[in-house]
């Protein structure tokens, strides 16, 4: 009768489809430390996506861990070679070479041509557990507003996505961050950048403009201490 009663218990389509899934045990998450600009990005592909006319399907998203300066580009696939030569070109070419880089298990960050890339630029190459995106939790953040703003400014365009997206990128970078309370245009330059809508609303008056150097350099001192 134990044996009916549990079998009955375990093909019942009602509690089958309203119960979880068992939960495997996990390590704990931790809290990943940087010290300096540069030093670790993390990588991501959002896609498939409509193709556009310049033949674009994917989204190849790099972001920069302490500043978190962010650079999306459109790619046509997620091939190993075209992701290698995005970050090659595109990111090693203006920012340098960064200490670590970071990405899920996709077949194209862990194949043996980006495998040899990291190798060549000295690269610490990590990525994720399996199944666990939260491992990769900033960049994946940043996924979800790019979406968004996308939708909301090609939705009478939805073929022309990347052409929209050095804009939607450029509100992000002007957008203060909640882990470091400055906007990365900040973290990166150490002032704000002129944008399109200070032709509108006009620059701010000098009492409000950014710190000096000097002062930026003491208020990026005082928030690594807290860090540490």
């Amino acid at each position: 009768m134990r044996e009916d009663v549990a079998l009955w218990c375990r093909t019942c389509t009602n509690c089958a489809c309203r119960a979880r899934p068992h939960k495997t045990p996990q390590a704990p998450m931790g809290t990943v430390r940087v010290g300096a600009p540069m030093e670790r990005i993390a990588l991501d592909i959002m896609g498939p996506l409509n193709e556009t006319e310049r033949k674009n399907s994917y989204i190849l998203v790099i972001q920069e861990y302490f500043t978190k300066w962010t650079e999306a580009f459109a790619i046509p696939d997620e091939k190993a070679v075209t992701v290698a030569n995005v970050v090659a070109t595109e990111w090693v070419c203006r920012f340098g070479m960064p200490h670590s880089l970071h990405s899920d298990q996709g077949r194209n960050f862990e194949s043996e041509v980006f495998q040899e890339m990291c190798r060549l630029f000295g690269i610490d190459k990590t990525h994720t557990t399996p199944f666990r995106p939260q491992s990769d939790g900033q960049v994946e953040r940043f996924n979800a507003t790019l979406q968004k703003i996308l939708a909301s400014t090609a939705e009478h365009c939805h073929w022309d996505w990347d052409l929209m997206i050095p804009y939607a990128v450029m509100a992000y970078r002007a957008t203060k961050h909640s882990a470091t309370g400055f906007t990365p245009n900040y973290m990166m330059f150490g002032r704000e950048i002129s944008e399109p809508v200070d032709l509108v609303a006009g620059l701010p008056p000098d009492s409000d403009h950014a710190p000096s150097a000097p002062e930026y350099v003491q208020q990026m001192r005082e928030r690594l201490q807290c860090v540490w």
